[in-house]
């Protein structure tokens, strides 16, 4: 983590003579292909440029300020003399603030798992600390001068002009001095509209935040979707305040209450892997079709709700709310008997599954264009069949990233995992992911948003790519934590845990797994 700090700027005079510097010295501007800039706080570097992209139909770049001096000069020069589109402005108090450094991540982790809370806070609850003091906002008149001075000039220059006080933790928001906070905003709001995230049910959990100063991206996309007017799962998220109303929308904003526990906003979900029904079971990864039926009998005795990848997701991303007692029922590799044997039981108790197919391995029974043997695959067809019953959802075990050595002529050069290979460089490994999932595409006919990671195994970089190729769930085969799912962050989609269940575990012990998971 660092820490911000610069000069802030206390008389408009020094912001007038700033503009007065930039327009007399062109050379100072950046030049950019970008149409539209997110400056301001430093943590305005954390937008996604795609995402702003996709709210304002620009192409974006984003400039974090260490002070409100180079936040005022960064916008004034996109504005006069790189011809930006656009400017998202960026507040989140540090700005009209002495005393204290907004504290900022060094980089973004968007890749971990985060979803339980304790855990997370294990890790970065340093970064949540209460504040010693309470800071005042005696610079408020200065930022609030230039905020009219950028919105003044956007509008002689025709270019769009959005302003935005960013979401905050309830740990620093209580180290602001709460009748100069209401007081900078109306200002703010005499100006012009002002979208207002700095308080709202999420600024109770640390897991939307980076630090106590700096939102998630995800957090930030959301309000980005909440500003473009889509649905987001944080129903409270986000005020437009305009001059009119601003006493009584920032009074509502400022006294939102905090809710007291995630249970409204997050969901446990455990989730099962099997992988081939027989008759004679022979290995760890055979059930026979009696131990299969009488768990699935079991979770529907108990009150369990069979879901799927597409219901986690939608839970997540838009707030569809899911079951009382949920729980997730996957296959891994795409074996003939998840068609002959599960599908029908499934279907009779009503339930649901996924399936993770490895797409090389489809309607063989064969390894590949080799004589091996191999316990025989359901086709593409029967994959569609059970796709159109609602039954059966086909989600991606990868292409062929699922290999088996022996079997392979070279060996030595088998992906049996979505690992890199031992001394591979990190291109050549993100090439074979990308040209695996590809393949998969082209054979399918369209992508997928589910993978099940080949033996459970990943590293940063393919989750950040498969997340980039529209993957928004993946799933992994430890056990080392619990499936907590929160709305509004996809990032607890990553990497989720699964039970390996065997075929001597009873019902009752199944059960009991489920309820201490």
């Amino acid at each position: 983590m660092q820490k911000h700090t610069g000069l802030r700027l206390r008389m408009p005079a020094a912001a007038l003579l700033l503009a007065l510097a930039l327009s007399l010295f062109p050379g100072a501007a950046r030049q950019t292909a970008a149409e539209g800039l997110a400056t301001g706080c430093a943590a305005a570097a954390f937008f996604d440029p795609d995402s702003l992209e996709e709210t304002f139909g620009l192409s974006f770049r984003t400039e974090p300020a260490g002070s409100l001096e180079e936040a005022f000069r960064a916008a004034w020069s996109a504005v006069s003399l790189d011809g930006i589109r656009h400017l998202v402005f960026c507040l989140d108090g540090s700005e009209a603030a002495g005393g204290y450094s907004a504290l900022l991540p060094t980089s973004a982790d968007n890749v971990e798992k985060i979803g339980q809370l304790d855990l997370y806070a294990a890790r970065y609850g340093g970064y949540f600390a209460e504040e010693s003091e309470v800071f005042r906002l005696d610079g408020r008149s200065s930022a609030v001068s230039c905020v009219r001075q950028l919105k003044t000039l956007c509008d002689a220059k025709g270019v769009g002009f959005t302003l935005l006080f960013l979401p905050l933790h309830e740990s620093r928001l209580r180290s602001l001095d709460q009748s100069d906070l209401l007081r900078y905003k109306k200002s703010l709001a005499s100006v012009c509209d002002l979208w207002d995230f700095s308080r709202s049910a999420l600024s109770a959990d640390m897991r939307y935040f980076y630090t106590k100063d700096c939102a998630r991206t995800s957090t930030l996309d959301m309000a980005l979707r909440r500003i473009a007017g889509e649905d987001i799962p944080a129903e409270s998220f986000g005020m437009r305040v305009t001059a009119s109303r601003a006493e009584t929308q920032l009074a509502a904003v400022q006294s939102a209450p905090l809710p007291e526990n995630d249970s409204g906003y997050t969901c446990r979900v455990p989730i099962l892997l099997y992988h081939n029904i027989t008759e004679n079971p022979v290995s760890r990864a055979d059930i026979s079709p009696a131990a299969f039926r009488s768990h699935m009998e079991a979770l529907c005795a108990a009150g369990y709700t069979a879901v799927t990848a597409a219901d986690l997701i939608a839970y997540v991303e838009q707030g569809v709310p899911l079951p009382e007692k949920p729980v997730w029922i996957t296959f891994d590799d795409g074996y003939l008997s998840n068609y002959n044997i599960a599908f029908p039981i499934l279907r009779e108790l009503g339930m649901r599954a996924t399936v993770f197919a490895i797409g090389v391995s489809m309607g063989k029974s064969t390894y590949k264009d080799t004589g091996y043997a191999i316990t025989p695959h359901f086709t593409q067809a029967q994959a569609r069949e059970m796709t159109a019953s609602g039954v059966m959802e086909i989600q991606s075990h990868t292409w062929d990233l699922h290999q088996y050595a022996p079997f392979e002529p070279d060996p030595a050069a088998a992906r049996t995992t979505a690992l890199p290979l031992p001394g591979e460089s990190s291109e050549s490994f993100l090439a074979a992911l990308r040209a695996d999932y590809a393949a998969y595409q082209a054979a399918w006919g369209s992508g997928f948003y589910a993978l099940a990671y080949p033996k459970g195994q990943y590293t940063a970089d393919s989750e950040a790519l498969f997340r980039s190729l529209g993957v928004h769930l993946t799933v992994s085969t430890t056990t080392d934590r619990q499936n907590i799912l929160i709305q509004g962050l996809p990032q607890s989609l990553s990497a989720l845990c699964r039970f390996d269940i065997p075929e001597g575990m009873t019902p009752e012990a199944l059960l009991a797994l489920l309820e201490t998971e």
